[in-house]
């Protein structure tokens, strides 16, 4: 199945339903183990990044689906992570033909890397909370995708060492305006508001939320 994202003879179709066989398979936890000694994951990364294999906004979305279905076992965040997996996501998120169902299986699976403390560097240097924050400034973004992406931002700011480089980003605007909108979820919100309470001891102290108040200085 996987040979067949890389055959440039192969039919989209073809494709479409290599990438929903291996969705179904990796609903079982069962199979993370095999999937992951085949290589199914860099398979899909491969599919959703190499620009020679065209895939479908349903072949991205199917590809998202099995990539997040492997991120709920913290076991396989290591090989995730060294395989780029979450540079994958991150990229799919940011790529404006990605389908709003494909979004939340990103988001969602970059939530659950997220929660893993070895894998903020990796995704800080991937710009993973650029990609969420854009997600999250979308009006279009649907309310799982939001609570994926808040929820992300805030497994991240757990660790104070992430604060300055998420501050340099502008994280805090973004959850700051989520936990004031009237139109956000309310398990959007408390992520958001949990994020930037987590933030703010160190705004106070940091010019970029303040910009005015230091050229008045």
């Amino acid at each position: 199945l996987c040979l067949l994202f890389a055959d440039p003879q192969a039919s989209d179709s073809a494709k479409e339903y290599a990438v929903m066989v291996l969705m179904n398979l990796s609903k079982n936890k069962a199979n993370d183990q095999r999937l992951i000694d085949a290589g199914v994951h860099i398979s899909l990364c491969l599919l959703l990044l190499d620009p020679k294999a065209h895939p479908t906004p349903r072949a991205k979305e199917y590809a998202a689906r099995p990539l997040a279905h492997l991120a709920l076992n913290a076991e396989n965040h290591p090989y995730l992570v060294a395989a780029g997996v979450h540079v994958s996501l991150t990229k799919l998120l940011a790529d404006p033909q990605t389908s709003d169902a494909a979004k939340e299986y990103a988001a969602l699976a970059l939530a659950k890397l997220a929660a893993d403390a070895a894998t903020h560097k990796s995704l800080l240097e991937a710009g993973a909370h650029v990609s969420l924050c854009l997600l999250l400034a979308d009006p279009q973004t649907s309310d799982a995708a939001k609570e994926y992406a808040a929820s992300a931002l805030a497994h991240l700011t757990v660790n104070t060492e992430n604060h300055h480089r998420l501050m340099n980003d502008g994280v805090q605007f973004t959850l700051y305006l989520l936990s004031r909108d009237p139109k956000t979820s309310p398990p959007a919100k408390q992520n958001a508001a949990r994020a930037f309470g987590l933030i703010a001891p160190n705004l106070s102290t940091n010019p970029i939320l303040y910009p005015r108040k230091q050229s008045m200085e």
